[in-house]
């Protein structure tokens, strides 16, 4: 396994370079998910589009 993300109302990315992996954290309706490997960005806005936060 190379990645992982965890939505949670924030985004959890785990990226792994040999036996560390890095950690960032995404958070916020305005916050971006990078993913460096496959030269992505994805709005959370877009992941949340039809999600109703209560």
């Amino acid at each position: 396994m190379r990645h992982m993300r965890i939505l949670i109302r924030e985004v959890d990315n785990f990226e792994r370079k040999g036996d560390l992996w890095r950690i960032t954290k995404s958070e916020g309706i305005e916050g971006t998910l990078e993913i460096k490997s496959l030269n992505l960005q994805i709005p959370l806005s877009e992941i949340y589009r039809d999600v109703n936060f209560k």
